[in-house]
């Protein structure tokens, strides 16, 4: 199947097919990502964050409140910018893992359930497909960068489940070095 098909069937219905191609259309397109897609979409992220926010399961569970726009809006910058971002300085890594741990943590103090978090974190890889094709010139570009950010929310997922159960980490004594561990061991190898 090509990858014009193959983008096609991902414009219906990427979720589920798409992670069967994940591997070798991460390999294959990893050169066509371009630092100019990773600044266009940083700059779409409040409206990204509003689409994430505005999707049904989040907004009907319990909504986050006001004040953790700004948080949304680092977790989600920092999501890109550890998916697309090569050239910027500092941890992209790290920094995207301890925002998702924030988030995972504050999602628990607001009351939410754990699997609202795994549903928060699939909305939000459909939020910024539907940005990235927005601002993609070409289903290969679109398609390798929705490849790493598959990757980076994978991690993303772990950092924030175990930020949901910081407290029990803090009562064994092992945190924050479960989450630098963590760090060390999800750190992509690319």
């Amino acid at each position: 199947m090509g990858s014009t098909q193959t983008y096609r069937n991902l414009e219906v219905g990427f979720h589920r097919p798409f992670l069967m191609y994940a591997p070798v259309l991460s390999e294959h397109y990893m050169a066509v990502t371009t630092p100019s897609l990773c600044v266009a979409l940083a700059a779409t992220v409040p409206e990204v964050v509003g689409r994430w926010h505005g999707m049904p399961a989040t907004a009907e569970a319990i909504p986050p409140p006001e004040d953790t726009a700004e948080s949304a809006e680092r977790l989600v910058l920092a999501i890109i910018h550890a998916s697309l971002g090569a050239d910027r300085e500092g941890d992209p890594h790290a920094e995207q893992l301890r925002a998702a741990a924030e988030h995972g943590a504050a999602r628990r103090a607001e009351g939410a359930p754990e699997e609202l978090v795994l549903t928060e974190y699939d909305q939000l890889r459909t939020a910024l497909w539907v940005q990235i094709s927005a601002l993609s010139a070409s289903p290969e570009t679109a398609l390798a960068a929705i490849s790493q950010i598959d990757r980076t929310l994978a991690a993303a997922v772990r950092g924030a489940l175990l930020g949901y159960h910081r407290t029990e980490f803090e009562t064994m004594g092992r945190w924050p070095d479960r989450l630098e561990l963590l760090i060390a061991e999800s750190r992509p190898s690319h």
